[in-house]
């Protein structure tokens, strides 16, 4: 059955801006390897990320692919209770090609255009958490003063996902002379398990187009369409741990979480060269306005001594809303040294106003609309601007042999005194490659941790570890 949730009382919060505006690097192995730096390098496929103008230092034609094996491990620290829970996925992380056409005989000072377009895979969502353990705190509570107030025959138009459902599951009961709700618990501990799944991620297809003038200042633009998919599924599940007085012995929620959206951006730049070994690089990426909708649905079950309780299929609620996202703005700083034939070092200065990011509303037949500003109001309040860095370098060995490091800091858009869903992130790859005549392959390694805080319901906090590593291969092909 579908429901408008009556209130206006969405899912959408600071947390979703955040998930959607924050982007690391993600392309072929030779841009892991260097974390991403290409700012002011350019001749790359990342490079339609950071600063489009790298495109211009193409002087021949190429097209590339590139995969990424990537494994999510968490640990989740529960009242004292560690569970440990790991995921790997196989995606296409790059795919591009560029046509330059040399046009020196053509137009005074250009030497070369280029037209180029790719994907990129910007950002992973896959992985697992998982996190039990003992806690007197119940999901339960939450919803029987969620629905306080509110008469048992409007709950599924009110409180459709909450009360609702614990009702219908008879895991709370309504006392009529105080229009309040009780939980049919103890005041002992239960035991807690939640197992979530998590699935999606951003990926943007470009096109490109650049253009050299005279070696010494480079310029380009790309169009950017970026889709959007992000999936949660989860089983929330209690067990009491003290039984007298009671019949109910456990109880299940479920819920499942499907965010889709597709939208479109600019980025401008160039490269100049002050002298034939540095070069700097600008670029500016205007937001990213998505157009989201989210489709959700919950269910309930209640494990009594005697019985077991579902939710009718008439009553199992579902929803779906329709809204826009706009990400924020981003300006890159590059400055890259190149050692004569022996390697080069580059730094990119990424800044983010986070406070810039924010919801809006869509009307429609179908669509009540909703201002959303509580929700950007609040994502001001804890949002701060943020200075992501990169740095990588890359060293010839031999004349077809390279080798490459760089790392990353990206530190969380949340100001101090907020509990941040994800702290201060760093990020160190290395990687290998050789060219041989017009074809060259490339390998790539890249590691990362950090912690986040976790709130399944208010009063029940998990910490949670994180340590990505990913492997990406590539092979890029000149004609």
């Amino acid at each position: 059955m579908s429901v408008l949730i009556i209130g206006l009382a969405f899912s959408q919060n600071e947390n979703d801006l955040f998930r959607f505006s924050k982007t690391t690097f993600q392309g072929d192995a030779r841009f892991e390897s260097m974390a991403g730096s290409f700012g002011g390098i350019g001749a790359n496929f990342g490079c339609s990320q950071i600063n489009p103008a790298g495109f211009a230092r193409y002087s021949s034609s190429q097209a590339g692919m590139a995969f990424g094996v990537t494994n999510t491990k968490n640990s989740s620290e529960f009242n004292g209770t560690t569970t440990d829970t790991s995921k790997t996925s196989v995606k296409l992380s790059n795919l591009g090609i560029v046509f330059v056409n040399d046009i020196s005989e053509e137009r005074g000072g250009f030497l070369y255009s280029q037209f180029g377009f790719g994907y990129n895979r910007i950002e992973n969502f896959t992985y697992n958490t998982s996190y039990q353990g003992r806690q007197n705190a119940s999901l339960l509570d939450g919803f029987t003063a969620d629905g306080n107030g509110i008469d048992p025959q409007f709950l599924q138009e009110y409180r459709p996902f909450s009360t609702h459902l614990a009702y219908e599951s008879y895991l709370i009961d309504f006392d009529p002379s105080t229009t309040s709700y009780y939980s049919q618990l103890t005041l002992g501990d239960l035991y807690h398990e939640r197992n979530t799944t998590y699935k999606g991620g951003i990926n943007e297809w470009f096109v490109s187009f650049s253009g050299n003038y005279l070696n010494k200042l480079y310029v380009g633009g790309n169009i950017g369409i970026r889709t959007f998919n992000y999936k949660e599924n989860y089983k929330h599940s209690e067990t009491l741990l003290d039984t007298v007085g009671t019949s109910l012995r456990s109880f299940d929620y479920l819920y499942n979480l499907s965010i889709k959206g597709t939208g479109g951006n600019i980025k401008l730049g160039f490269i100049y060269l002050p002298t034939n070994n540095t070069r700097i690089g600008l670029a500016f990426h205007t937001p990213t306005f998505v157009e989201m909708e989210d489709n959700w649905t919950a269910n309930m079950v209640g494990y009594f001594n005697d019985s077991t309780t579902f939710i009718h299929t008439d009553l199992v609620p579902s929803a779906n809303y329709k809204y826009k996202v706009r990400t924020p703005t981003r300006l890159v700083g590059s400055f890259a040294y190149i050692f004569d034939t022996y390697g080069c070092i580059n730094v990119d200065l990424e800044y983010v106003n986070y406070r810039s990011a924010k919801f809006k509303g869509v009307s429609s037949s179908d669509n009540q609309f909703y201002s959303f500003e509580d929700e950007n109001k609040a994502a001001k309040e804890v949002f701060k601007p943020a200075l992501n860095i990169r740095v990588g370098g890359e060293l010839v060995i031999a004349t077809a042999f390279f080798v490459r490091g760089g790392f990353a800091y990206y530190p969380t858009a949340f100001k101090p005194e907020i509990k941040a869903e994800l702290d201060n992130q760093k990020i160190y790859s290395a990687g290998l490659g050789y060219r041989q005549s017009n074809f060259v392959i490339d390998v790539a390694y890249k590691t990362t941790g950090y912690k986040r805080n976790f709130y399944a319901f208010e009063g029940s906090q998990t910490t949670i570890s994180t340590l990505v590593n990913t492997f990406v291969v590539s092979a890029t092909l000149m004609f």
